[in-house]
């Protein structure tokens, strides 16, 4: 296992990696970049100001059939669920809102850009207590630039869940309490994105990069404690804590909300080379990067004077499937 994490000029040579192998930055000046499978290769995870997003921009490059360039849940982070304060309900490094505790226990909000998923709110205490809102789902990051844009953008996150509402006795008159609500689960994160910028570009295996589930929100229990929110920072289930056992009992945690696919990014790269063996963009594997809640999946954009999809193509931004492709001397 190697990881090429920075920007790096390759000199015009060829350049080999191999499966179980981490990549992000811009690697460029590639003669012809290939994978040795098989197994999968990881685009290394966004830390809050570093990583999340890969370029590779080479003469030819190709994703053979026993390879997934994987890049699921390693874009914006996931925000937090709403519980307890004991660090186990937050996001690390900025990339997703600490889910806050006891009488505002909010879910945190997912990390992205404006398109971010905001948490859920807490339920509403009393003796019916209120289950927790679910966190709000993470838009896609791509919407936010005009077609012609061919950066690479990770997909955002969802904002955690709320807890459940706390049950009391006599509520409000003198509230006495007896049973918390369930901790809120953490939000999905977003995908990674990556962008392919080749003269020949064929991809016969899998790019993939959707959101990912995180957290073990815990059950609501009895006085005095509060229900833990589901970790950001921990892959698990986002599903918001059940509510305490027994009568009476406080309200179930909200489930975090959906984030969004990464951009993925097919650029044919004009040479004096002439190749003529295939289309300059060749799909007969599988593309999936369709995120989360319908309509915040990540976009699939194609620039080339030639393009064949063969393969699955699994993409969704504003519920459809969308692909640019751009004439030859366009300059995008």
């Amino acid at each position: 296992m190697a990881s090429y994490l920075t920007d790096t000029d390759h000199g015009g040579a060829d350049w080999s990696i191999n499966a179980g192998d981490y990549i992000a930055g811009n690697h460029y000046n590639i003669n012809k970049f290939s994978i040795n499978g098989p197994g999968t290769v990881y685009i290394e995870t966004y830390n809050g100001t570093l990583y999340g997003s890969a370029i590779i921009d080479a003469l030819f490059a190709d994703v053979p059939s026993d390879i997934i360039f994987q890049g699921t849940g390693r874009g914006y982070g996931a925000g937090g669920g709403g519980g307890a304060g004991n660090g186990y309900g937050g996001g690390t490094n900025g990339i997703g809102q600490t889910g806050s505790i006891a009488d505002n226990a909010r879910g945190g909000d997912g990390g992205g850009l404006t398109l971010k998923g905001l948490g859920g709110h807490q339920g509403t205490h009393g003796w019916e207590a209120a289950s927790g809102d679910t966190g709000i789902v993470g838009g896609d990051a791509s919407n936010e630039t005009p077609d012609d844009n061919l950066d690479v953008l990770m997909g955002a996150a969802g904002g955690g869940g709320g807890a459940g509402g706390e049950h009391f006795e006599g509520f409000p008159y003198p509230g006495n309490y007896v049973a918390s609500g369930g901790g809120g689960g953490a939000g999905y994160s977003g995908g990674a994105s990556l962008k392919i910028y080749a003269s020949l570009i064929k991809v016969d295996g899998q790019i993939v990069s959707n959101d990912e589930p995180h957290g073990f929100a815990q059950q609501g229990v009895g006085a005095p404690s509060v229900a833990v929110g589901g970790h950001a920072n921990v892959s698990g289930t986002s599903v918001g804590g059940l509510a305490s056992p027994g009568t009476p009992h406080g309200g179930a945690g909200g489930n975090g909300g959906r984030g969004a696919g990464g951009r993925i990014v097919l650029e044919h790269k004009r040479s004096f080379i002439t190749v003529t063996a295939y289309p300059k963009v060749y799909v007969t594997g599988t593309i999936d990067n369709q995120g989360g809640a319908a309509g915040n999946g990540g976009s699939l954009k194609v620039a080339s004077p030639s393009y064949s999809a063969l393969g699955t193509i699994l993409t969704r931004t504003e519920g459809v499937r969308r692909v640019t492709v751009a004439p030859l001397g366009v300059c995008l």
